[in-house]
């Protein structure tokens, strides 16, 4: 035995790092933000996101619009609408009044 300090337990150092990553997310922008937006909030716990699932760290440079033949048209300009009529609607005419 010694009376020197000795290091800090196995517990000590785990808490210190558990710490110290908890005031490394604490200052980050967006969680600060979330914080903010959410009065009362708290870090509770950190988890790490799995890589295989993690978006890319890069963007592409440029994105590109998808061919017209990717996206076809909502409607077609013979389409006869939800109530199968093409002539426009009257609604004095449903209603059962004479124009």
């Amino acid at each position: 035995m010694s009376r020197d300090e000795g290091q800090p337990t196995l517990r000590e150092q785990a808490a210190a790092r558990t710490a110290a990553r908890l005031a490394e997310v604490a200052a980050h922008p967006l969680i600060q933000a979330a914080l903010l937006a959410f009065p009362g909030a708290a870090i509770d716990k950190i988890t790490e996101p799995d890589v295989a699932e993690a978006l890319p760290l890069e963007l592409p440079n440029e994105i590109k619009p998808l061919e017209d033949e990717a996206a076809p048209a909502l409607y077609e300009t013979d389409d006869p609408g939800p109530f199968g009529r093409s002539e426009a609607w009257d609604f004095d005419d449903e209603m059962g009044e004479e124009p």
